[in-house]
């Protein structure tokens, strides 16, 4: 019994014996268990691959400009070590057990850099151009492999394709490829402004450098489409002058192709216009002789002379465009801080600007000479907002005199200065209308209003303008009627077609604010529509140059007009007045901004209603007949040897007249009457 027991104990140390002896020897993981006072031991075999390796260069989608490139990649790490790698391109193996420390053979030389963890494997051999992938594989000492991700890249060791098919309306074969296919001669183009194509590698850019001897070099950027295609438009050139293209090309790889010294030349069209040929002279018929004298020491008659060549006549023929730039360059570079700012530009926006010019040039004498009237009109037009009509915007055409606007019916002057108030509205309210303002009218800059219709009936007219007020707080003078002295009081219109003279003061306003936009808007419509006559000179001869330059219907058009307009200004010089006269007061002195009115005998109907210079003088132009003339101004009197006229027949109806008119202060002449 003893000796059994001992061999049953025993059992536990042979079992024991027999797992590590009996058994292959492997590597394995100790897991143990602890039960009461006994440790069981297991094992378990290592099947985690080592960590991913990193892909550091070609990097992905990237060009090497190389066939043999470097790989570059850092290390794997696993708990029992790596054993080698495997690096595969397009999804073979390359090369295999590839070893974890620095090598060199036949193949490939691999460094290892400790210090970063970087395997760098450089291949003998190159590879194809093209799209290529690759990828790393690692394995550790037990064979588990793990992989990286596969990048692609592209080898690209050529230069460019570059070449040029069109220069201008030349057709051409120039490649960067082949410096043969240069022309030695420039190349003679029949227009400007020359289009240059042709063909090159997908996506490539270019840089353009155009040389023109006396100007400055133009340079330009562009691509080749990705359907291998590019163009690139040149601007006006000048003529007659050898330039030079010279392209830099460079793909997306970084390799770059030249193609220098493309000349080519421009020449002038010349129209040849032959003269008359001459006759020619005298000559033997054909047949007959000259007979040799008889007299001694004498000669035979001179040869008959050969008619001269016809000598032709060669005219040059320059577009208008060219010569607009021409003159556009010229300009530029004659005013210094032009030319610098102009060179600041990008050849791009300084092309843009040309090519702007030249689109305005067939409507320039349109553009030249209504930018005045334009300006003015829409600076006047701003005051209205959203009140501006068709209406308005026609009556403000009328006061600017750009539209016909009939007689004139009215004035409106400041009440201290008596300066007329230019662009001043008036709303004509009808008393028996429902409808409120029954029409608009604006002053012009001379403060007259001019083409009121309105129907029979009662109205009142109020006056609105930025910078004075309505009615006048003055009292009208007792010798002035309420028409010639208006402050708003409701007036008749007893028949169709009867006109209303009314005089309408208004009291400048003191408690004007900063001059804002409108009113300087208001300042600049006034500054423009006086000076609009005096324009007239410049812009008749601008317009006849542009005409001349741009020859276009619409430029035609315009000097036309300003022809016409010049015409009658013309005319009007030697027209005769019907009456000139000058207004003085008691001493002599002239009286500026009296007001004149001038009517036909027997109605009320106004010629003319003008204001007097600052010299006091007047002049009317109107058909001869027989008017009635009424001179007013505000704190004066018209008089006639101590008595007061308050208004002179005048009869024109034969011979222009001449008047001399004298005003005296309303008081002094108020005193001398002794009137209170």
């Amino acid at each position: 019994m003893k000796s059994a027991r001992v061999s049953w104990l025993a059992w536990p140390f042979v079992l024991a014996w027999a797992v590590v002896v009996v058994f292959p020897k492997q590597t394995f993981a100790q897991v143990q268990y602890a039960t009461n006072s006994a440790t069981v031991t297991a094992t378990v075999e290592d099947n985690a691959p080592p960590s991913t390796p990193i892909l550091v260069s070609p990097s992905n989608n990237s060009y090497v400009t190389t066939n043999t490139p470097y790989f570059v990649w850092e290390g794997s790490t696993d708990d029992n070590g790596i054993s080698h790698y495997r690096l595969s391109l397009d999804g073979g193996t390359l090369f295999d057990n590839i070893p974890t420390s620095n090598t060199s053979n036949s193949q490939y030389t691999l460094t290892y850099n400790s210090i970063t963890n970087r395997y760098t494997l450089i291949p003998a051999s190159g590879f194809s151009q093209g799209s290529h992938t690759w990828r790393v594989g690692a394995y550790d000492t037990l064979n588990n492999l793990s992989e990286s991700a596969t990048w692609t890249f592209i080898i690209d060791t050529q230069a460019p394709t570059f070449v040029m098919t069109q220069l201008g309306d030349q057709s051409v074969s120039i490649s960067a490829q082949d410096a043969g296919t240069i022309p030695v001669d420039p190349i003679e183009l029949g227009a400007n402004e020359p289009l240059l194509a042709g063909t090159g590698e997908s996506n490539s850019t270019v840089q353009l450098t155009l040389t023109i001897p006396g100007d400055p070099t133009q340079n330009f950027s562009f691509s080749v489409s990705s359907g291998g295609s590019w163009s690139q438009q040149l601007g006006i050139l000048p003529r007659d002058v050898t330039m030079t293209l010279d392209f830099t090309i460079t793909d997306v790889a970084g390799n770059v192709s030249v193609l220098s010294g493309v000349r080519f030349v421009i020449p002038t069209q010349v129209i040849i216009v032959p003269s008359p040929s001459p006759s020619p002279s005298a000559a033997a018929s054909p047949g007959t002789s000259t007979p040799p004298s008889s007299e001694p020491g004498s000669s035979s008659a001179p040869e008959a002379t050969p008619p001269s060549a016809p000598i032709s006549v060669t005219i040059p023929v320059i577009p208008p465009r060219e010569i607009l730039n021409e003159v556009v360059q010229e300009l530029t570079e004659r005013l210094v801080v032009g030319n610098v700012l102009v060179q600041a530009l990008p050849p791009e926006v300084r092309q843009l600007v040309r090519d702007s010019l030249s689109t305005v040039a067939p409507v320039s004498a349109v553009v030249a000479t209504t930018a005045v009237p334009v300006v003015a009109t829409f600076a006047l037009a701003s005051q209205f907002g959203s009140s501006l009509s068709v209406d308005v915007l026609a009556k403000i055409l009328q006061a600017l005199g750009l539209l016909p606007a009939g007689k004139p019916q009215g004035m409106v002057f400041e009440s201290n200065s008596y300066e007329p108030v230019a662009f001043a509205v008036l709303n004509i309210v009808g008393k028996d209308q429902e409808a409120g303002i029954t029409e608009t009218v604006v002053t012009d800059v001379a403060g007259i209003y001019k083409g009121i219709k309105i129907p029979p009936g009662t109205y009142t007219v109020s006056v609105s303008h930025q910078d004075y007020t309505f009615p006048s707080h003055k009292n009208r003078p007792s010798y002035l009627t309420v028409a010639e002295f208006y402050q708003g009081q409701a007036f008749q219109v007893s028949g169709q077609g009867q006109e209303q003279l009314l005089l309408i003061p208004v009291d400048k306003n003191t408690e004007l604010a900063r001059k804002d936009w409108k009113r300087r808007s208001r300042v600049l419509a006034a500054q423009l529509s006086r000076r609009t006559s005096t324009l007239i000179w410049p812009v008749f001869i601008l317009s006849l140059f542009l005409a001349a330059l741009f020859p276009t219907v619409w430029n035609l058009g315009m000097s036309v007009l300003y022809s016409t307009l010049v015409g009658r200004k013309i005319l009007l010089w030697f027209r005769t007045p019907l009456l000139t006269g000058m207004v003085v007061d008691e001493h002599g002195q002239p009286i500026s901004r009296a007001i004149i009115r001038l009517s036909l005998q027997g109605s009320d109907e106004l010629t003319s209603l003008i204001a007097t210079a600052e010299n006091g003088r007047f002049t009317v132009f109107a058909p001869k007949g027989k008017y009635e003339l009424n001179v007013t101004k505000p704190g004066y009197i018209w008089y006639d040897q101590s008595s007061p006229l308050s208004s002179y027949v005048l009869d024109a109806s034969q011979t222009s007249q001449s008047l001399m008119v004298t005003m005296k202060p309303a008081q002094a002449m108020y005193d001398e009457l002794g009137l209170v």
